[in-house]
């Protein structure tokens, strides 16, 4: 019950509280000036701030947040290491340009290749996709 209060007051909110504008922004159509967002398949979502673009924050489809990324630069190859937040290293990426990273567990592993919008197992399996908005 609770949850649908809120999805109502949401739909409240945004049809007839917020500017026209709003609406774009349930269709993808979104303009930020201090932040890049990521829209995954699994409904989570990351942020990455402009000002500090070494960093990147990952929240579950609830607004919780699950990840942090530290990239050790931010000109092609560089790595970054995404925690988990109780501090423990989740998986290790490298990223080869904008429209490739390859993601390994701590140990190796390969979780997933990144290719555009999509994001393939071992098995060239689509397993995640994502949509920027920035």
């Amino acid at each position: 019950m609770h949850n649908m209060l809120r999805y109502f007051f949401l739909i409240i909110l945004i049809f007839f509280v917020l500017p026209a504008g709003a609406q774009t922004v349930l269709k993808g159509n979104i303009e930020l000036k201090d932040r890049i967002l990521a829209f995954f398949s699994d409904s989570s979502y990351a942020v990455m701030y402009k000002n500090d673009m070494y960093h990147v924050f990952y929240y579950s489809n609830d607004g919780k947040l699950i990840y942090t990324e530290e990239k050790d630069g931010l000109e092609y190859p560089y790595t970054s290491y995404k925690y988990n937040v109780s501090g423990r290293l989740v998986n290790v990426s490298l990223r080869i340009s904008n429209d490739e990273t390859y993601i390994y567990t701590p140990d190796g592993s390969l979780i997933a290749h990144w290719l555009g919008d999509k994001a393939f197992d071992e098995h060239g399996k689509v397993i995640m996709t994502r949509k920027y908005a920035q």
